[in-house]
């Protein structure tokens, strides 16, 4: 990961008022059966049990569960954190990142339902005593080790992708008007916020490039009914670069007059130009 970005502002977007919210879910849907269109938990499990003697406890290959649930992450641009609440809106904003900026888009979401079926197909293996009934150790075990793996997943998919963008609204952040304060609930979010927090960055060769040949030439440097469980992301938060739309329309303004650069090198450009 090179950059991590703060949306406070998303939902005022004006130029997603533009996209239809049908054609959005339909592409949404579309990449997301190009992402589990081959995936069958039934045989992936099957795959990655290896056989034991008689009496031996059943073992699953972990690693080739996870290898063959979650996309190849290297291809992405950008990756968006949301909470589910806000799907519509994220539906929008990534179909306006690939239509308009030309941009590879991985929306966690795509994946979480394929983990729930993977957890109900081991569950159905190893822990059911009888329809409707399980066994509660195994059941908790099972779920905490699927869990851990979409969460290596997502850990894996952010180091690689260039940009996160997180999508900050009253939906995913409790407590915006007390800025030491700020919670979330959702377990995912916390941990996707907290993994841009200390993931080292990694500068693209390209912006490295860039940014020497525009420092040497100006001569400075660049910064680089259950109970709800709530979690501090204040830190988290902090350590995200403010987006505002204003910065988001000059991007897709810069970006439709010349289309030579890349649509991340023209944002960057831009946020290099105003910071300095």
């Amino acid at each position: 990961m090179y950059r991590a970005f703060n949306l406070t502002e998303l939902a005022d977007f004006k130029e997603l008022e533009k996209i239809d919210g049908n054609k959005a879910k339909e592409d949404y849907d579309l990449h997301r059966r190009q992402v589990t269109e081959n995936l069958s938990m039934s045989r992936i499990l099957r795959e990655a049990t290896i056989l034991q003697g008689d009496g031996d406890q059943i073992k699953i290959d972990a690693d080739y569960v996870q290898q063959n649930i979650f996309p190849n992450y290297k291809k992405y641009d950008v990756f968006i954190s949301h909470s589910h609440q806000d799907l519509g809106l994220v539906q929008k904003f990534a179909y306006y990142l690939r239509h308009t900026l030309e941009l590879k888009v991985f929306i966690d979401s795509e994946v979480w339902g394929y983990v729930d079926d993977l957890l109900m197909e081991v569950n159905n293996q190893y822990a059911k005593i009888r329809d409707g009934l399980y066994e509660y150790n195994k059941c908790n075990l099972d779920a905490s080790v699927i869990y851990l793996m979409l969460s290596n997943a997502i850990h894996d998919v952010i180091n690689e992708t260039e940009c996160l963008f997180f999508i900050n609204t009253p939906h995913s952040i409790n407590g915006e008007e007390n800025i030491d304060k700020r919670t979330t609930e959702s377990p995912w979010i916390y941990d996707e916020l907290k993994t841009t927090s200390i993931i080292k960055t990694k500068i693209p060769d390209r912006i490295q490039a860039m940014v020497d040949c525009y420092n040497n030439s100006q001569n400075i440097m660049v910064d680089s009914a259950e109970p709800i469980w709530i979690r501090n992301v204040n830190k988290e938060l902090n350590s995200l670069t403010e987006l505002p739309n204003s910065i988001l329309v000059r991007w897709k303004n810069n970006y439709e007059k010349d289309r030579t650069n890349d649509a991340l090198d023209e944002f960057y450009c831009l946020l290099f130009n105003i910071k300095f």
